[in-house]
């Protein structure tokens, strides 16, 4: 099945998730697995990694917390999200300053 660039932000695309431990960061976390153009493409590898996962966990050799999801994204998913967390930091450093300036009128 032929993937797409995850990064790519100018498709359409859906992306295998794999909810699981991850030893290096020491948490459980959706781990993206691969990125898909084509939704018929995307449900084929998702009923195939289901069920292999749905094997392992009846052999007892996986985490019964473990699960697989999609993620859609539209075109310009990342740019809008990268947007909304800056607008995010803005909004906190501008109430950090002004929660400062208040402390500094009270003190005079």
């Amino acid at each position: 099945m032929p993937q797409v660039d995850p990064d790519d932000d100018s498709i359409w695309r859906i992306t295998l998730r794999h909810y699981r431990y991850d030893p290096e960061r020491r948490e459980r976390r959706h781990v993206d697995i691969a990125t898909f153009d084509n939704e018929r493409e995307f449900l084929q590898e998702f009923g195939r990694a289901h069920y292999e996962l749905e094997d392992r966990k009846r052999q007892g050799a996986a985490d019964p917390r473990e699960h697989f999801t999609g993620l859609t994204k539209e075109p310009g998913y990342e740019a809008q999200r990268r947007e909304s967390q800056e607008a995010k930091w803005r909004s906190r450093a501008h109430a950090a300053h002004h929660a400062q300036d208040q402390r500094e009128q009270r003190r005079r």
